[in-house]
């Protein structure tokens, strides 16, 4: 079955208020739009990856105009015995969603928001502020940015020499001068695969309680054809006294704490590099010398090189289906049962598999921020 709905539908939001939530036992997901940037081969071959043969039977559900441009396309690869399900999504107890599909929100959702829709579904429960997040891209957010979205260095937030997210302190400082407070929504979006998650995660351990992604990012704002704004635009207030946040010291785990779990069945290394990385045929960094992985660490995947997480991501950018990724990870014997520490090179992929995990349900998560660049310094460290 393939449902050709957008993904967020897929995952759970109701397309229509008070409609139903998520996506028919069994359904993958090909979003029609995805068609546009899916060659004939790419497509065949993502078929063949869900195990979809020339003689396979194919239940399409969605809308009737996406069921029929996907078809079309199907039978381009081969794929002709199709049919409509037409009770599709009516008996929503049979349905199933993504654990937290409200910590990825879709374009339009954010546009209602910003327009203070009444029958917003999953809306937030106090304020609530749009950041835009990047390295070192003030000028690019300049040129155009989702409207009332203000930018955030992630260097507010990790600093060097490890890349590591800054002191307590500092961070509550942060969020003050933000004026963001314990119960405030923090929505997020960055240009890239992982900015917009590295900034997630450390508002996570800081002790924000609703952190939230733009799914697909800049480029889910761009492909919808909304609105831009240009220029700049003045950060909120600052707090006029720093609220109470409770750091959540368990989400990040030091260097010592990961030597004492390498050994110990029930905690699984996940190393979130690419595979090169992970072989040790390269450090993936122009600033980190060596090449290797910690002992004992399971692969990941990721992407090609060090700033993607391609391998987590559809073809607009959003985040693959939740048993497609963890069936991805089971294959490296990553199993949600285990307390699992994701970690990477300085921690922005490894903050991308985490959120997406933590998307998905899974509990007993952390992140080694120090990663490979601080492993790998440690001369009594094995590699």
């Amino acid at each position: 079955m393939i449902d050709t709905r957008q993904s967020a539908f897929y995952n759970g939001w109701p397309q229509e208020a008070g409609g139903t939530q998520g996506h028919e036992p069994g359904a993958v997901n090909l979003n029609v739009s995805w068609l546009a940037v899916m060659g004939n081969n790419q497509l065949c071959y993502w078929l063949g990856s869900q195990n979809i043969r020339p003689d396979t039977p194919v239940a399409l559900c969605g809308t009737q105009p996406g069921n029929e441009q996907v078809a079309l396309r199907l039978k381009q690869c081969g794929i002709n015995n199709l049919y409509y399900l037409n009770d599709a999504f009516q008996v929503p107890e049979r349905l199933h969603t993504l654990a937290k599909f409200p910590s990825l929100v879709y374009p339009h959702w954010l546009v209602a928001l910003q327009h203070g829709s009444p029958e917003l579904f999953a809306a937030p429960q106090t304020n609530w502020v749009l950041l835009e997040a990047g390295f070192d891209t003030a000028s690019e957010y300049a040129k155009g940015h989702i409207p009332g979205a203000t930018f955030l260095d992630t260097r507010e937030v990790e600093g060097g020499p490890l890349w590591n997210k800054l002191p307590d302190a500092q961070l509550m400082e942060m969020l003050r001068q933000q004026g963001i407070e314990p119960d405030t929504t923090v929505i997020l979006y960055s240009r890239g695969d992982c900015a917009a998650a590295r900034v997630a995660v450390i508002l996570l351990y800081a002790g924000v309680k609703d952190v939230r992604l733009l799914d697909g990012g800049w480029h889910s704002w761009q492909q919808a054809g909304l609105p831009v704004e240009t220029g700049t635009r003045n950060k909120p207030a600052p707090l006029q006294t720093m609220p109470a946040f409770t750091p959540d010291t368990a989400l990040f785990v030091d260097q010592s704490q990961v030597s004492a779990w390498r050994s110990q069945s029930a905690v699984t290394l996940v190393s979130v590099r690419s595979l090169a990385e992970h072989r040790g045929k390269t450090s993936g960094y122009t600033y980190i010398e060596a090449a290797g992985d910690i002992p004992g660490a399971h692969w990941g995947h990721a992407g090609e090189h060090n700033g993607s997480v391609q391998d987590f991501l559809n073809p607009d950018g959003t985040m693959i289906r939740a048993d497609a990724l963890a069936a991805l990870w089971a294959g490296e014997g990553i199993f949600p049962r285990q307390k699992v520490v994701f970690y990477c090179g300085t921690g922005w992929r490894a903050s991308a598999a985490l959120f997406y995990a933590r998307a998905m349900g899974w509990q007993d998560i952390a992140l080694y921020d120090g990663g490979w660049y601080e492993w790998s310094r440690q001369t009594t460290h094995s590699i």
